[in-house]
């Protein structure tokens, strides 16, 4: 008895968190087109981000790599094209250099924090209120492991199986993906908009796209395009181990099939655009 209960109640307590997640990631379609750097933020969060905006400078003769990781500012006069492109720049100017893995200084980090919360009221990232309301609702869902003790009746199933499953679907719960699937889509349909930029088997044609080619490229298919693009600046400034991962990866491998499962219907969004990032001031 103590084994039907045990898994009852693993099927039951987590449903709160479970619609509270799904509300959360649902998001919304985009109302108009993306800049390069949310596009950049979608695909890789905040390191594909700066790996964007690092691309523009270095294709403008602004940075060059700094050694151990980093990048540094040339005396190449360099006018920057959007906010996060200006603040970027200016740390590193003030700085002497900027490690591309971070950690990145407050100027850097509100502007990429404006970013993802622009994303957020877009309804493309997840929304911090929403996911703080989704984690508390899986205290409960973490007294599954004790309920054949509350029960005063224990045996080897269940300390063998509710523990772990607990466990797994705890940690689904509890870390979420940094966009939602709304975002997902967005982020598909600028794939499909720019997939002549990752041609199957050779470079793309950086000298034909220029600058804003590469910024693009780099955006959506991070350190493969950054190496074709300019390899002796990505291994010296890092960026090719800096691109190589994303937030979250852990719990997109762990959520995968059940979003899979989610994204039944279509949707999507425009391509994405240059200019000034429209997070405002992630």
């Amino acid at each position: 008895m103590e084994i039907v209960i045990g898994f009852l109640a693993l099927g039951v307590l987590p449903l709160p968190a479970l619609a509270a997640r799904a509300r959360a990631l649902r998001g919304r379609a985009p109302t108009r087109e993306l800049t390069v750097h949310e596009v950049a933020y979608l695909a890789g969060g905040e390191r594909r981000v700066i790996g964007a905006v690092l691309t523009t400078l270095r294709g403008e003769g602004a940075i060059w790599p700094s050694g151990g990781g980093g990048v540094r500012a040339t005396t190449r006069h360099h006018e920057p094209s959007s906010h996060l492109e200006a603040v970027v720049y200016r740390a590193i100017q003030e700085g002497g250099t900027l490690p591309t893995r971070g950690p990145y200084g407050p100027p850097v980090r509100e502007a990429l924090d404006a970013l993802r919360d622009g994303l957020s009221e877009q309804g493309l990232a997840p929304d911090a209120t929403a996911r703080r309301r989704a984690r508390l609702l899986t205290v409960p869902f973490w007294l599954v492991p004790l309920v054949p003790y509350l029960l005063l009746h224990d045996s080897i199933v269940t300390r063998l199986v509710l523990p772990p499953a607990t466990l797994l679907l705890g940690a689904y719960l509890l870390f979420f993906p940094h966009v939602t699937r709304a975002g997902r889509k967005a982020l598909a349909t600028a794939e499909d908009d720019y997939r002549y930029m990752h041609p199957p088997g050779r470079a793309p044609e950086w000298a034909s796209y220029g600058v804003s080619g590469a910024t693009i490229g780099v955006a959506l298919y991070g350190a493969e395009a950054m190496m074709s693009f300019d390899p002796s600046f990505a291994h010296g400034a890092d960026l090719g181990g800096a691109l190589a991962t994303g937030p979250g990866s852990f719990a997109r491998a762990l959520s995968r099939g059940v979003n899979q499962a989610l994204d039944h219907r279509g949707g999507g969004a425009g391509g994405c655009g240059g200019g000034d990032d429209g997070g405002g001031g992630d």
